[in-house]
């Protein structure tokens, strides 16, 4: 049920319907206003559903009375996978309760929690909850906090499975953005980072720059607003060294001037990850010598119309389409044809690409991501051959002395040499 306004009479009727169907497994009841009445009734009938796998409370008005209520029927309802509660107004006390029901009733049951407001103190506290053993493999929570220092303190202590940090139309200042990239720095698990609100002045690019070209998990970045020229060429050269980031959003940058336009290009000819790319910019011109040489983007808004350029920017991404579906060809054949291979080394390091494997082959992502690493050790064990500089395999004449050097190398040795070239920098005859 959603959107719904229950007054008395018509509560009383959806319990009564409720009463009827006791082998429920899912309940969902989201936007409804429920108050805390309510859910104590509520709580009360879900003590008899023996199989109930999910209980959606989203969106409703349940203050931390109704959570403490609702911490009681877990050590009732026994099979319970999921329990969501986003968007309601709980604060830490409501939090903590459910967390430790959790932890003492169930064994697999997650939880899943929503704006939760809190202050620096109550942040301390929640994440002491969280703490105990387990809590951050099952619990998920979203909070406006104002407690930014206690956020970046569990950051950096790199502890709880934190994927997602955004701060939305909210500045940060200077002090906290630097302590928060430098905790990012040491952290494995974040993959989204929302800084939407903050301009990226000199000041903050400086800061971005180092941090773009070290870290190796965050796959999504939404920045503010890019102050000057130079601003968004410190941005565009750590970009071009980064190596996770799939999606990239810019909130505007509506002045490039030629050194700003070469860097752009060269960043979008070096980043080897980038998919999705949304800049504010009025003049795709500005950006199309990077586009041709980009082959892993395939969506792409400026936030202004490109009619003009509309033609051109669909074939970049027909090829680049065209480059993705010859990789997985590749991946999937281990094919010895050139052409394949080259298509694979462009975009080998691309989510799209192991989207793209998944897609054709209902693997796992470990899976894909398998077949990916051996696809790039195929083509170092037959580099000679791919390449073109040998047809069938790689054979030296003796010398003066009785002695060959590079076919006696172990594989090992020469995959390590042709890990420096490409097949790409090999001049065909």
């Amino acid at each position: 049920m959603f959107y719904c306004y229950f007054h008395a009479s018509a509560f009383s009727m959806l319990i009564a319907a409720l009463q009827q169907h006791q082998s429920l497994t899912s309940l969902r009841i989201v936007a409804c206003r429920l108050d805390c009445n309510k859910v104590r009734v509520l709580v009360h009938l879900l003590k008899d559903f023996a199989h109930l796998r999910e209980l959606c409370l989203d969106q409703n008005n349940i203050k931390d009375d109704g959570a403490v209520a609702l911490s009681n029927c877990l050590a009732v309802v026994r099979e319970l996978e999921v329990i969501s509660l986003k968007q309601n107004l709980l604060t830490s006390r409501g939090v903590i309760t459910l967390v430790r029901s959790l932890l003492q009733h169930t064994a697999n049951t997650l939880l899943y929690l929503g704006d939760v407001g809190v202050n620096d103190n109550e942040a301390h506290n929640v994440f002491r909850a969280l703490d105990q053993d387990g809590a951050f493999d099952r619990v998920q929570i979203v909070y406006h906090a104002d407690g930014i220092p206690q956020l970046i303190r569990v950051v950096q202590a790199n502890r709880y499975r934190i994927e997602e940090i955004g701060f939305g139309k909210l500045s940060l200042g200077h002090q906290y953005v630097h302590e928060l990239l430098s905790a990012l720095s040491n952290n494995c698990s974040v993959k989204r980072l929302t800084l939407e609100g903050t301009l990226v002045d000199d000041r903050l690019a400086q800061e971005l720059y180092p941090f773009l070209s070290a870290n190796k998990t965050l796959k999504y970045l939404a920045v503010g607003k890019v102050d000057r020229l130079s601003s968004l060429i410190l941005l565009c050269q750590g970009l071009a060294e980064n190596t996770s980031i799939s999606r990239l959003r810019i909130g505007s940058c509506d002045r490039f001037g030629s050194d700003s336009t070469r860097a752009f290009a060269a960043m979008l000819k070096a980043n080897k990850t980038l998919n999705e790319l949304s800049i504010w910019a009025y003049d795709v011109e500005r950006i199309r010598p990077g586009l041709s040489e980009n082959y892993t983007l395939t969506e792409l808004s400026l936030g202004w119309p490109y009619n003009e350029n509309a033609l051109y920017v669909a074939e970049v991404f027909c090829r680049n389409y065209r480059t993705l579906n010859k990789a997985v060809k590749f991946v999937s054949m281990k094919s010895s044809d050139r052409s394949l291979a080259l298509a694979f080394e462009k975009v080998r390091y691309s989510d799209s690409l192991l989207r793209q494997l998944r897609k054709y082959s209902g693997h796992s992502e470990a899976e894909v991501k398998t077949s990916v690493k051996r696809a790039s050790r195929y083509i170092l064990d037959d580099f000679p051959v791919l390449s073109g500089i040998v047809r069938e395999k790689l054979e030296c004449h003796r010398n003066d002395l009785n002695m060959t050097q590079i076919d006696q190398l172990c594989a090992d040795c020469l995959a390590k040499l042709f890990s420096y070239v490409n097949l790409e920098d090999v001049i065909q005859a």
